[in-house]
């Protein structure tokens, strides 16, 4: 089972993921202090409409606030949902900690589900900055491909491209 936030987070503080367990935001929070993940995994998803008789509910786009977004060793993974646009603020520093076993995603990493393309301010894999151009798994089409600090969810017959782009600031 998979917590999912429906309201916004708003507010000046960070949004930290901590525990083992899944949790999913699905509005535009506008919360400033940037986001942590240190344990279990934060999915970004959008919602349809509803009306389900209680009330109608309009679609809603997920976003992370502003700020910087941190993945810790302890966290599994950051994932972008297909369908998500501008989830991560251009300007924000991303930091991935990647570890566990060598060139696979299993720690700290990032999962870019089908039709993802994130710019980000900067990027920093196990606190090593990285030069501008786009990032994502081997599966991905991305200039710097990365298995150890990115996923990719794949579909067939041709995923298209699944890349976080670090502008050449």
């Amino acid at each position: 089972m998979k917590l999912v936030i429906g309201d916004p987070i708003t507010g000046v503080g960070k949004l930290t993921k901590i525990g083992a367990g899944p949790m999913r935001v699905v509005n535009t929070n506008p919360y400033q202090g940037g986001t942590v993940i240190d344990g279990g995994s934060l999915s970004v998803g959008n919602a349809d409409h509803i009306n389900n008789g209680f009330g109608d509910y309009p679609a809603t786009f997920g976003t992370l606030g502003s700020g910087n977004v941190t993945v810790n060793t302890a966290a599994t993974f950051l994932e972008i949902e297909s369908g998500v646009v501008n989830a991560i603020d251009d300007t924000a520093s991303v930091s991935l900690a990647g570890g566990g076993a060598a060139g696979i995603a299993d720690n700290g990493y990032m999962l870019l589900d089908s039709g993802v393309n994130e710019s980000v301010g900067s990027l920093l894999l196990n606190g090593v900055l990285q030069p501008g151009g786009t990032y994502g798994s081997s599966a991905s089409g991305a200039m710097f491909p990365n298995d150890e600090y990115f996923a990719a969810r794949a579909s067939l017959p041709s995923p298209p491209r699944q890349s976080l782009e670090r502008c050449p600031c």
